[in-house]
């Protein structure tokens, strides 16, 4: 099985955004910005990026 879509790392994110990489970590820690946790670091799939700069994603709201 081949993997097409790209995967991101925070500097990369943070440098298609110009904003910092604690802004992206912040971001990413609220739900704000799509993105999985894997061991210590975070990696952002480039498709769901794409969404969020187009304004196409939305936070999940948590009913607690």
């Amino acid at each position: 099985m081949v993997w097409d879509e790209k995967i991101l790392t925070v500097a990369e994110v943070s440098e298609i955004l110009r904003i910092g990489e604690k802004t992206i970590r912040d971001l990413l820690r609220a739900g704000e910005l799509p993105g999985v946790k894997i061991g210590k670091a975070w990696r952002i799939p480039e498709d769901a990026l794409k969404k969020y700069i187009r304004g196409e994603w939305k936070p999940e709201k948590s009913d607690d």
